[in-house]
């Protein structure tokens, strides 16, 4: 059995209860009164849910929410701000790399250098300013939005 986590926070966690030894499954407030107290007092409704209900794509979990049909959404302005986060740790070893290489070539005098180094770094800098982030209406949208630059 699947179940929806409604949280005090806005969002939702997904619980999957096992079948037990005599073929029923157990009641998933049973379950939740064994976890620790903050956790308890952070469920605030419990609602079943089909395992077909649950998307496919778990990028944007963390984004997830029960609309009033009780169904998963996702909230998009959450996505986007997930998305720029995976685009941060993505371009970190490039522009540490880019950062060392644009400190040799100042070191060597070699002002060229250093400014093709720079519009690089610039334009990593800005691949969270990409149009097509704000644009994005679903997932699937966002999910294209990733620069080749990061990959």
């Amino acid at each position: 059995m699947m179940y929806v986590l409604k949280r005090a926070d806005g969002g939702i966690s997904i619980m999957r209860l096992f079948r037990l030894n005599d073929g029923t499954f157990p009641d998933p407030k049973d379950e939740i009164a064994k976890w620790p107290v903050e956790q308890q007092e952070a469920v605030v409704e419990v609602v079943p849910l089909s395992e077909s209900d649950i998307p496919n794509d778990r990028t944007f979990r963390s984004a997830w929410y029960l609309n009033g049909d009780n169904k998963i959404e996702t909230d998009m302005s959450r996505a986007r701000e997930i998305w720029k986060d995976r685009m941060r740790t993505a371009r970190r070893p490039k522009l540490d790399e880019l950062d060392r290489l644009h400190s040799r070539a100042i070191g060597r005098g070699n002002r060229t250098e250093a400014d093709a180094i720079e519009a690089q770094r610039q334009s990593l800098r800005d691949v969270t300013d990409d149009p097509a982030i704000e644009k994005a209406q679903k997932p699937e949208e966002l999910n294209a939005a990733w620069p080749s630059t990061l990959s």
